[in-house]
């Protein structure tokens, strides 16, 4: 038997969202300082050549650098190229 519950808030209905689609928690993964792929994206904030900011479904994500370049961005999955100085990750509430 399928049971429904009353949602009675926006917060509640994005995190809902981020849930359903992304889980919990994000993933990333390194290849040297050169490509950085990351899963549980929900969009892009900052894009330039030496930031690029993330909001995650767990919080966001900063990327510094020089020659940063968006490859791919596609289902929530994020490739970054290009020489990857830092990366910083904040908690934030929905």
């Amino acid at each position: 038997m399928l049971q429904y519950r009353k949602i009675d808030n926006e917060k509640d209905l994005i995190l809902r969202k981020e849930k359903r689609f992304f889980g919990k928690t994000s993933m990333t993964s390194m290849t040297g300082r050169q490509k950085i792929e990351v899963c549980g994206c929900m969009g892009l904030q900052i894009y330039r050549d030496e930031l690029i900011q993330i909001r995650l479904c767990d919080g966001v994500m900063r990327i510094t650098g020089a020659g940063l370049t968006l490859k791919n961005y596609f289902g929530g999955r994020m490739i970054i190229s290009g020489r990857i100085d830092k990366t910083e990750f904040f908690e934030c509430e929905v």
